[in-house]
């Protein structure tokens, strides 16, 4: 996963670059981050709390970690010709 992102993150680096496009380039990163799997995002927190330890930064204790049963259920859109029971 990781290699993905960053050739991701490399290719548009370079275009920034050696094209001198760096607007361009940032803005295609940001828009490429909506192709990423939800498994990435939720995958941040972990993330930044470990780099946080490697650098020696103190972070407060987290209160709680958000899990699957922080989301409300979501309602199913009606199709129509469907009932619902």
């Amino acid at each position: 996963m990781s290699a993905r992102v960053s050739l991701l993150l490399d290719r548009h680096a370079g275009i920034a670059v050696l094209l001198g496009l760096p607007v361009f380039s940032g803005a295609m990163i940001i828009a490429d981050a909506v192709f990423l799997p939800d498994r990435f995002y939720a995958s941040l927190p972990r993330l930044g709390r470990r780099t946080a330890r490697r650098l020696g930064v103190r972070l407060p204790r987290p209160r709680g970690e958000a899990g699957a049963g922080s989301v409300p259920p979501q309602a199913r859109p009606e199709a129509p010709g469907l009932k619902v029971r």
